[in-house]
């Protein structure tokens, strides 16, 4: 199998995935209404960056400034912020 292959299934699985969660993702941003930063919003933050990156490589067979896109993910630590850890 190649890695197309791969990099689709997980495209499909992360849709799939987030679709299923649509009543906790509903319940989490009732709870969060007043805050500054949430967890829901750091996570589809992080889920649209990732389907991008897939549709990238899955229609140009390449990523656009993939050092970047490597060194955004290599930062992006979504426990390192100080709301979510207390």
């Amino acid at each position: 199998m190649n890695k197309y292959y791969f990099i689709d299934y997980f495209l499909k699985q992360l849709q799939t995935d987030y679709q299923k969660i649509k009543e906790e993702r509903h319940q989490i941003a009732l709870g969060e209404d007043s805050q500054e930063f949430t967890i829901l919003g750091v996570i589809e933050i992080f889920t649209t960056d990732l389907r991008g990156y897939a549709f990238q490589i899955l229609n140009n067979a390449s990523l656009e400034n993939p050092q970047k896109i490597i060194k955004d993910l290599q930062k992006l630590q979504i426990f390192d912020i100080p709301y979510f850890i207390e």
